[in-house]
């Protein structure tokens, strides 16, 4: 993306934290039934059936699973919003919600529809309006490179909207029978999805919705993802496009798009915290991905541990307080963090699709602390410049089982130091700052604990229990009654200046 294509993404995006939904899951809107809801004619297609909401997903080799049905529904989220506004999330990410025959929606059979088992453009515009109302924002899930075999414009005879290999057959993403590939390379298709003053992209930004996440963006390819993320923005310019990429993020960064799922953040986060990775092997990675990625490009990406398509945290990490500090990575690592729904509540669940069962509104949280955690990180960034702004830089310890690091803008007075202990052993560490602006005698405050440390020729020591983590910040005041050592410290200082 061209420099002054940067400056034009809203800064609003910059800072925001994630919260995805899978619409069938969440919650069912207006007293209703999945029953009553079927009963009523919402469900259009002879192969979609009906679970029961404490139903857990479980794989059919046939694929029979994708058309079982819960219920969830758009009038469901509206009616929880509150419960994720409070969380401190900025904005929802919602799974397709347009006309389809699973209960994925990633098979589309009409762009320009809700899918009736999840409500009408009228609950679309209440659920957008409600998420305004709270200073929130709502991006939707566009599945642009392919679409159902009974999409809309099949069954309208639009065949060079597809790659028809003759006898009634179609290229097929990835060869899966029901999802043919659109062809891209058509100008009206183009025109029709993305272009027009009515296309597809252009009429559900007006109709409410904030930005969209692409589907398997990288087979939009970086020529027309430039192309449709220029459009966005001269229509909309606030708006936010994000794309599903599975790669290191810096090779994606001119390629269109305001940001990508950072899956490469979750893989090294994973490896250090299942002990695959050592944590200055850990420390290492993420550092020069963030040299090698720009800043606010980096702040963009989706900091991603859990989501529809990879295990839950509680299923791939043994340990609640491992969970813990994977949430803690995600909030401090330069990106945007990304919760999946009912990870606060302590859900649980497998691959695809058992990743995707429904909330049980009825339990009480199973961990409290974990949806406090993410409370508090949500307050955090909001409180700290240094969160959301700060370039990330690593610390060196003394004993390589911590993982180090620290955010720190061009003010020496807003920097955070994290640190984190996996292991099953207490550890006490020297940490080094190696910054040049901190002050001998500073005290180092624990923001969890209260406890201080005090520096000496930029070194403290501090212990970190088993599975400890802590969040540090130097206390430094420029103007005080008492002495103080930043009185004539430039507010702007070294290799931090932008």
């Amino acid at each position: 993306m061209a420099d002054t294509d940067k400056k034009r993404v809203c800064s609003f995006w910059n800072q925001a934290s994630f919260y995805q939904i899978f619409p069938d899951r969440f919650a069912i809107g207006r007293g209703l039934t999945a029953e009553e809801k079927y009963r009523d004619q919402r469900y259009l297609y002879p192969e979609q059936r009906l679970a029961r909401w404490t139903d857990i997903p479980v794989r059919n080799p046939k694929g029979n699973h994708q058309h079982l049905f819960w219920g969830g529904d758009l009038p469901g989220i509206t009616e929880r919003l509150e419960e994720i506004h409070a969380l401190g999330c900025d904005v929802l990410y919602l799974t397709p919600i347009f006309q389809a025959v699973t209960n994925h929606k990633y098979d589309t059979v009409d762009y320009y529809r809700i899918d009736p088992a999840f409500g009408t453009l009228d609950d679309f515009r209440e659920l957008c309006k409600e998420t305004h109302e709270r200073g929130m924002r709502l991006i939707l899930d566009g599945v642009f490179n392919h679409a159902s075999r009974q999409c809309k414009w099949l069954l309208e005879g639009r065949e060079d909207f597809f790659y028809p290999l003759g006898k009634g057959e179609y290229r097929c993403w990835e060869n899966i029978p029901n999802l043919v590939e659109i062809n891209l390379e058509n100008p009206a298709v183009q025109n029709e999805l993305f272009f027009s003053e009515n296309s597809v992209l252009k009429y559900w930004l007006r109709e409410g919705a904030d930005g969209w996440r692409l589907d398997c963006a990288h087979d939009l390819g970086p020529e027309l993802l430039q192309k449709i993320n220029r459009a966005m923005k001269e229509a909309f310019p606030d708006s936010l496009l994000i794309g599903e990429v599975w790669n290191y993020p810096a090779a994606w960064q001119d390629t269109g798009m305001d940001g990508i799922m950072n899956y490469a953040f979750q893989g090294v986060v994973y490896d250090y915290l299942l002990g695959y990775l050592g944590a200055s092997q850990a420390g290492v990675f993420l550092e020069e991905m963030a040299k090698e990625t720009d800043g606010a490009f980096l702040s963009r990406c989706w900091n991603m541990c859990s989501s529809h398509d990879v295990e839950r945290l509680g299923t791939t990490l043994p340990k609640e307080e491992l969970v813990r500090q994977a949430i803690l990575l995600q909030y401090t690592y330069p990106g945007a963090p990304f919760i999946y729904y009912g990870e606060e509540r302590g859900m649980t669940g497998g691959w695809d699709p058992e990743n995707r069962g429904a909330v049980n509104w009825e339990e009480p949280d199973r961990f409290p602390e974990r949806r406090a955690l993410i409370a508090r990180l949500n307050r955090l960034r909001k409180e700290k410049r240094a969160l959301t702004e700060g370039r990330f830089a690593s610390v060196i310890v003394s004993d390589e089982r911590i993982l180090g690091f620290k955010r720190r803008t061009e003010d020496v007075s807003e920097q955070l130091i994290v640190l984190i202990n996996a292991t099953a052993d207490p550890i006490e560490t020297r940490v080094y700052l190696r910054d040049g602006w901190v002050m001998g005698g500073t005290q180092i405050f624990d923001l969890d604990t209260g406890e201080a440390y005090r520096s000496y020729a930029e070194q403290f020591v501090t212990t970190l229990a088993p599975y400890q983590y802590r969040i540090l910040e130097p206390q430094i005041r420029y103007d005080c009654e008492r002495y103080t050592p930043y009185k004539r410290v430039p507010r702007k200082t070294g290799p931090f200046e932008r």
